[in-house]
């Protein structure tokens, strides 16, 4: 007891006197999900339960005033796609191919482009699926996950690849419009401005298409869709029936 000061009054309970006032504090002092406004207002934007809805609510795309304007997975997704397969290319470009570059190089090119089908599309639900799909082409679709940059680059390479493509499809309309009707052409068949004029024609015709909306095109590429499965069907059905009398 000489060794140590004791302090009067400084017993057990005037300790926790002493430290009353602090608790006081602390139990006083808002909690986090008080502060997140979980206890009186749920309605406020930091409210878990608020904000949770609101995520998916905008995952699912059912936000209040938000109306999906899509044409469905049949008319937007899986028609253009079988009618961009089942195109020029394959029909009147793929014998060509084989012909020149044999069976199995053949194989083997459409094997490495398949390939790069897949991964593009595994690429792309990737990067569609990364946040809400907001209107726009390719450059909009990758510039807002990816950055402007890379999303220029594609789009100009996409750009690029559907001029292209745009006129390669004209040119195999003029072909196979020569093959099915030769008395019926501008100029004569085989003629080079022949293909050039027609061509050209037809390109008019695609331009007031697309003019008129993307309605109209999705309608026409659908009817065309089933025009060249029935020309397909008509090809299978050659198998079996056979020519006719030609007399």
């Amino acid at each position: 007891k000489a060794y140590r000061d004791v302090v009067p009054g400084a017993g057990i309970g005037s300790h926790k006197a002493a430290r009353s006032p602090k608790s006081q504090q602390t139990r006083n002092r808002p909690s986090t999900t008080s502060l997140e406004g979980m206890g009186k207002n749920k309605e406020l934007w930091h409210g878990r339960e608020n904000v949770q809805n609101i995520i998916h609510r905008w995952s699912i795309g059912n936000e209040e005033g938000v109306k999906s304007a899509g044409m469905g997975i049949c008319q937007g997704v899986v028609f253009p796609c079988m009618a961009n397969i089942l195109g020029v290319l394959l029909f009147l470009r793929l014998p060509w191919i084989v012909g020149k570059a044999g069976i199995m190089n053949s194989f083997l090119l459409v094997f490495i482009c398949c390939c790069c089908t897949f991964i593009t599309a595994l690429s792309l639900s990737a990067v569609a699926t990364n946040g809400r799909i907001a209107g726009g082409g390719s450059y909009y679709l990758i510039s807002r996950s990816l950055g402007p940059a890379l999303g220029a680059g594609v789009g100009l390479c996409f750009y690029m690849a559907n001029s292209i493509g745009a006129a390669m499809y004209l040119m195999g309309t003029v072909e196979a419009w020569e093959i099915a009707a030769p008395k019926a052409q501008i100029i004569g068949v085989g003629d080079l401005n022949n293909i050039r004029v027609t061509a050209f024609c037809l390109l008019g015709v695609c331009l007031l298409i697309v003019a008129g909306g993307i309605k109209y095109v999705a309608r026409l590429g659908t009817l065309f869709l089933f025009i060249v499965l029935g020309v397909i069907l008509c090809m299978y059905l050659g198998c079996f029936i056979g020519p006719g009398d030609n007399s």
